[in-house]
């Protein structure tokens, strides 16, 4: 098709792009290679090449020619010479030439031959197709293509002489054409000098090596001698094309029943998959069609619609200003009921409050019906009923004590009726023996201080980094000595409750909360609760009002991040977040930053952020996880070259984008340099069928000991998360099993500056850093890793996690 073009055959202005393996590019027209790929695939089980269509009817042949006729009109409609090249034309061109004949275009046929087996071998490295599978391939397309060739002019051109005798070629295609070779010598010379390369032809056999494959298909290489004949002549007249397909027919028959009514073992896995897709394709196809009756007879249902209300188009138009108005009142409206929702919230346990000064109030009046009777007027009334005189006789004093008395009673009834419904019906005797437990956890505590620690869930500790920031903190609040209570939203979890319980940790029965909520249990025991640290900013914004209002004792809201920061940066890199969700959240840790005794975040920004933002000044960056130092010392082992590796769960919406990112965007870069790199993924349920590549293995949720062994084999740790906030536990994990982290500036917000923390964004200097660190000695990267251990000593030991938490405690006291 090269040569072509420097005959001034226009090739179309839509081919298919240049690619690693073909850098000379292709010639083929997109649109029309769909188009035939389309027809080819109408029929049923038709394998990639089109093979059980010799003879067979396609599917929907006129859809196909309006669209061919339309194209050729549009893209070729100019043209007075044009050429097109795909080989399946020998599959097709019965459905081309009404066609052409419509359009008034005359058409003739370049025909190259080259050796069938230089063509099988091509598939099978190419492809895998078995040599077989070529060969007969070849056969069966050159035989359908001599079936048109002798119908219109033709000329057969070997595709050896195109590196033996180019000039030669040049010749009889330029005769072919009616064009003189010294009219096109430039493109011609450029055609020799540029574009041929005889690299490029990689397979070449002889005839007798044709021969000793086609044991039981003998008649391929007489097929192909007299093809080569052909070659030599230029052009050949009908009758000898007629007369040579005479002469193989009876092959070409045979070998076409043979693929159509039971094909060869080597074309039936292809054909089963073309058949199953297809049936998915037309299984599709009625469903679509099936809507597409339903949407014509709501299409017909609004139209007489439409026609009948047609009429009151103008007042509509006019009333659209006013709705919109309305409109944009309704959303205000929406948003004041959204918060009024979220206030609610907050009401119900504002309930608890107003029962107890009820209580107050009682007790006040109960107060002063005592200092009555104990008045001069009590016992005048008293003297006064010796001897039968009504109370109404004393006047104001009489009367005073009758409404107090009547007062002293309502609210007794009043009492009776909220208290009974809102609390006392939690505390039977279920409640009185949890009661009971509580203060004797408290007593026998080191410390004689109890401690509840709220949760949505139990923490899930080698599930993913926030149960395992929990769990580690909810350990050392024991270990410092505090009794501890456990209360988790979830009903799930029963393997963590026992690991809680393992450390002493009091987990209360869920057979207790049947009949009442977490409000109940901490109203119940509030006399046993010295401080509450809340994890998460839902459910414990519901219970704020209680904790701080009603029981009155010191609040830690415990924020593995700042949930409406990360979905808004979420939002704006993947636009999948409500912005109702959003203003949810920034609501709902509004209330807490701002109510709580003390904020904790393992983020260094974030604590900058409250600062600013909120003006919560009372707020502590923790170690989102932290190692004591038998840990810090104990991850060496024998690196694996090119051996990456990432660890996080898939269902957090930053793992997924920041793996695609990876994968499509920066591993090529780095497979580029290092050949050997591989990357392991491991986290919690990831998706089916993920086909990454090669280089890349998808190893899923693993035990604690495998992941650290992945740790110690892998080279180099990555974390390209694009949105997300708070600290990223797979950082510090990394660093804590001595394994050198690249990541984004996403990745690295909030962590304290250590020379190893090198945030870098785009793709280039993402792979740049990861080479860096794959193509160290050994002397250097042993030298990174002491830096690394004498970083997280500093920074994430057990030891200042410790301490860090004593001083939060102790402010806390202090304060409330």
């Amino acid at each position: 098709m090269r040569l072509l073009a420097a005959f001034g055959v226009y090739l179309g202005d839509n081919l298919i792009e240049p690619q690693e393996d073909n850098p000379k590019g292709f010639f083929e027209d997109r649109a029309l290679m769909e188009l035939n790929s389309g027809l080819l695939g109408s029929v049923a089980e038709n394998g990639r090449y089109g093979l059980l269509s010799l003879g067979a009817e396609f599917y929907d042949e006129e859809t196909f020619r309006t669209e061919l006729r339309a194209y050729l009109e549009s893209a070729y409609g100019e043209s007075l010479l044009w050429g097109f090249k795909d080989p399946r034309l020998c599959l097709t061109f019965r459905s081309w030439k009404g066609v052409l004949r419509k359009l008034g275009v005359s058409h003739s046929f370049l025909v190259p031959v080259r050796n069938p087996l230089e063509v099988a071998q091509s598939l099978q490295k190419r492809e895998g197709r078995p040599i077989e599978f070529g060969l007969a391939a070849w056969f069966l397309y050159m035989f359908s293509a001599l079936e048109y060739a002798a119908e219109a002019p033709s000329c057969f051109v070997a595709f050896k002489d195109l590196f033996d005798d180019v000039r030669g070629v040049m010749e009889r295609v330029g005769r072919f054409l009616g064009e003189d070779c010294s009219a096109h010598t430039e493109s011609l010379d450029a055609f020799e000098g540029e574009f041929l390369d005889a690299g490029l032809y990689r397979n070449r056999d002889d005839a007798a090596q044709l021969a000793a494959h086609c044991r039981g298909m003998e008649s391929i290489p007489d097929f192909y001698a007299a093809l080569m004949g052909f070659c030599a002549e230029g052009t050949v007249a009908p009758e000898t094309i007629r007369e040579l397909l005479d002469l193989h027919r009876e092959s070409f028959t045979t070998l076409a029943a043979s693929i159509a009514g039971g094909a060869p073992d080597y074309l039936r896995a292809e054909m089963h998959e073309n058949s199953l897709t297809l049936k998915k394709y037309v299984s599709a196809f009625e469903d679509c069609s099936a809507a597409l009756a339903e949407n014509v007879k709501a299409h017909e249902f609004y139209k007489e619609g439409y026609e009948k209300f047609q009429g009151l188009y103008e007042d509509a138009a006019m009333a659209l200003e006013q709705r919109q108005q309305a409109l944009d009142e309704n959303r205000r409206a929406m948003d004041e009921l959204r918060q009024a929702l979220l206030d609610s919230q907050d009401a119900l346990q504002d309930a608890h409050l107003v029962i107890a000064e009820r209580e107050e109030t009682i007790r006040l009046e109960q107060q002063r019906l005592l200092e009555i009777k104990r008045s001069k007027a009590w016992r005048f009334l008293q003297f006064l009923a010796r001897f039968g005189v009504g109370a109404g006789i004393v006047g104001k004093a009489g009367k005073n004590l009758r409404k107090g008395v009547e007062r002293v009673e309502r609210q007794r009834a009043y009492k009776r009726a909220k208290v009974s419904h809102a609390l006392s019906s939690a505390v039977d005797a279920a409640g009185r023996e949890e009661i009971q437990t509580v203060a004797a956890l408290r007593e026998q505590s080191r410390r004689g201080r109890h401690v509840v620690f709220m949760d949505y869930d139990f923490p899930e500790f080698d599930a993913h980094a926030g149960g395992r920031h929990s769990w580690l903190y909810v350990k050392l609040l024991a270990d410092l000595g505090f009794a501890v209570t456990f209360l988790a939203q979830g009903n799930e979890g029963k393997p963590y409750i026992k690991h809680l319980e393992g450390i002493g940790v009091h987990v209360p029965d869920r057979a207790f909360f049947r009949g009442a909520s977490w409000g109940n249990w901490l109203y119940m025991c509030r006399e046993e609760i010295d401080f509450v640290v809340a994890s998460r900013p839902f459910p414990s914004v519901k219970y704020l009002s209680l904790i701080r209002d009603l029981m009155r004792v010191p609040l830690i809201y415990f924020a593995h991040d700042l949930h409406f920061l990360r979905l808004g940066r979420q939002q704006e890199q993947a636009g999948d977040v409500c912005e109702g969700e959003i203003s949810r959240c920034r609501t709902a840790e509004d209330k807490l930053i701002r109510r709580c005794s003390h904020m904790l975040t393992p983020s260094t920004f974030e604590v900058q952020y409250v600062a600013e933002h909120f003006g919560k000044q009372e707020a502590t960056a923790i170690p989102v996880f932290f190692y004591d130092d038998e840990m810090l010392a104990g991850h060496e082992g024998e690196k694996e070259p090119g051996s990456l590796l990432f660890v996080g769960s898939f269902e957090h919406a930053p793992n997924r984008a920041a793996l695609v990112w990876f994968v499509e965007k920066v591993l090529p870069l780095i497979v580029e340099k290092h050949g050997d790199a591989v990357l392991s993924i491991i986290g919690s349920k990831p998706p089916e069928n993920w086909d990454l590549g090669e280089h890349v293995r998808l190893l899923g949720r693993v035990s604690e000991e495998e992941l650290e062994q992945a740790y110690r084999k892998s080279k180099v740790a990555i974390a390209p998360l694009l949105f997300g906030a708070g600290v990223k536990g797979k950082v510090i994990e990394s660093m804590a099993m001595n394994c050198p982290v690249v990541g984004t500036t996403i990745a690295f917000e909030g962590i304290p500056a250590g020379e190893m923390i090198v945030p870098v964004d785009s793709p280039e200097q993402f792979a740049d850093r990861v080479s860096h660190y794959l193509g160290m000695d050994d002397a250097g990267y042993r030298a990174v890793q002491a830096g690394i251990r004498q970083y997280m000593k500093r920074y994430f030991s057990e030891d200042t996690a410790k301490e860090l938490m004593e001083k939060v405690i102790s402010s806390v006291d202090t304060d409330d």
